[in-house]
């Protein structure tokens, strides 16, 4: 096989902007989740073309790292879904449920040519990737200085429909479609990429932090408890420098301090608001829920817990039933035990959960890092928030994630 080597100026602009769609798929409201997924589905067919023609196999590299059993896992607990909800005289939601599929196979093709065809390191392929986040970072500060700017986020945001101002004056910056839920634990998880190449590469990598946690707190809270829980599991597992840990921990806090004084003096909304987010924790843990917390109501199936029944309480509106439903909840767990029941979570939970656990093991230079712990408490704490075992950016990256720790470093030839 020829030598390969790294891309020049103008297939590294193109990468950027497939990692640019692929995260943050940002007319994805405008444009539908139908032709958003046909999109992936013609992209994932030129790339899968390009891998034939440049004789990487493909095949040896899909067996090594699993993709395709749990890709076959998801699979079967979306049909089993669709016929509960079938059952039941709900809507079934099969294609969303199958969404994640191509959305895998997207990213899983677009490593196989970074590293084998391009001969990116696994560390260089997170450094790229967090460079594509310092790009919309950049756009989002674009929007907070410029507020006419700003307004092509909240157009990308409703897509035409009904606007929430207290929701408009406080987030949505950057380009991306799922503003306020996702997409600020995914770039808290980028957060935690900086603190890990910091450790690993260069310090100058803790100079993304200021740029990456202001991106997170534009647009949700939750963003940086997963970024404060995933850095110090980062530090602790991969520093063994007391002044090290000292030294991360205090860069950390300071850009955190930027983050927060900046906000304070170009967006005062969006400060208060996330400071908010402190009290409204404090008077949870006292047993009162105030806030967001509020409105995530907590609540199981009474009956019917092994299978469910087949609907989400997300949208009391929307749902057959006979049964009384005390009230709607954004809870994940919450929704699928509705949905799917005790069954549906095995199916579903057990083989994502495994696959991430599991990918540290598959890998001589990130095992006992703590990637596999951080990448499953960010799935856990974002589902106590809202639906995200079926489909979002956040499972995306979390499987690409544990894709990429699980890619061999031999290549192969088809």
């Amino acid at each position: 096989m020829r030598l390969k080597s790294k891309p020049g100026i103008l297939i590294k602009i193109l990468l950027i902007l497939l990692i640019f769609w692929g995260l943050y798929t940002p007319v994805a409201n405008l444009i539908g989740p139908a032709f958003s997924s046909l999109l992936f589905c013609v992209i994932d067919i030129v790339l899968l073309f390009y891998l034939i023609f440049s004789n990487i196999g493909i095949n040896k590299i899909l067996q090594k790292t699993h993709v395709l059993d749990l890709l076959i896992a998801i699979f079967i607990a979306s049909v089993y879904v669709a016929f509960r909800s079938a059952f039941s005289g709900n809507e079934i939601r099969i294609f969303q449920n199958l969404q994640i599929q191509v959305q895998v196979i997207y990213f899983f093709e677009l490593l196989i040519i970074m590293h084998y065809r391009f001969k990116y390191s696994k560390i260089e392929i997170m450094a790229f990737f967090l460079n594509v986040v310092l790009i919309q970072g950049i756009i989002a500060i674009l929007m907070l200085l410029i507020p006419t700017f700003h307004n092509v986020a909240l157009n990308l945001y409703y897509a035409g429909a009904t606007e929430n101002t207290f929701i408009s004056a406080k987030r949505i910056y950057g380009l991306s479609s799922e503003y306020t839920f996702t997409t600020p634990i995914v770039n808290g998880i980028f957060g935690t990429i900086a603190v890990f190449l910091s450790l690993k590469k260069s310090k100058l990598y803790l100079l993304y932090l200021p740029i990456t946690l202001l991106l997170v707190l534009l647009n949700g809270r939750t963003g940086l408890v997963v970024f404060g829980v995933a850095s110090l599991i980062i530090i602790l597992k991969n520093s063994r420098k007391i002044g090290s840990v000292i030294g991360i921990l205090l860069m950390s806090s300071l850009g955190i301090c930027i983050v927060f004084y900046l906000l304070s003096i170009f967006s005062p909304n969006t400060y208060a608001w996330v400071v908010s987010f402190f009290s409204d924790t404090s008077n949870l843990l006292q047993g009162q829920a105030t806030g967001n917390y509020s409105e995530l109501g907590m609540q199981f199936p009474t009956h019917n817990i092994l299978f469910g029944y087949g609907f989400r309480i997300y949208n009391l509106g929307s749902i057959v039933t006979d049964i009384n439903i005390n009230q709607r909840s954004d809870i994940g767990y919450a929704n699928d035990l509705f949905l799917g029941g005790i069954l549906y979570l095995l199916l579903l939970y057990v083989p994502i959960f495994c696959y991430v656990l599991f990918s540290e093991g598959e890998s001589d230079y990130f095992q006992h890092t703590g990637w596999s712990l951080v990448l499953v408490l960010a799935l856990i704490i974002a589902d106590y928030k809202g639906e995200t075992m079926r489909n979002g950016n956040l499972l995306l990256l979390v499987i690409t994630m544990a894709i990429l720790i699980r890619m061999p470093e031999k290549e192969y030839e088809s």
